[in-house]
């Protein structure tokens, strides 16, 4: 059965895509591209947005994890 995360990204799009513009590293980029495809609704799923992203579902869980329990752009870091 497919997983859909349950998670409430407190910033905007507009937002995110500024964040993306700012990342220095390719690895930064992807965690925040990944809220940001999730906050506009292009995926539905993880296992979407693993096939989306090229990373594995382990790591995608562990960067939303990490974002829920953080609330803030500490994902980037």
């Amino acid at each position: 059965m497919p997983v859909v995360p349950k998670i409430d990204i407190v910033e905007s799009v507009e937002d995110l895509k500024k964040l993306m513009k700012q990342q220095k590293s390719s690895l930064a980029y992807a965690k925040v591209q990944s809220l940001c495809f999730l906050k506009m609704g292009e995926v539905e799923t993880v296992r979407h947005l693993v096939v989306l992203m090229g990373r594995g579902e382990r790591t995608i869980h562990r960067w939303l994890s990490f974002y829920k329990k953080r609330r803030n752009r500490a994902i980037i870091i």
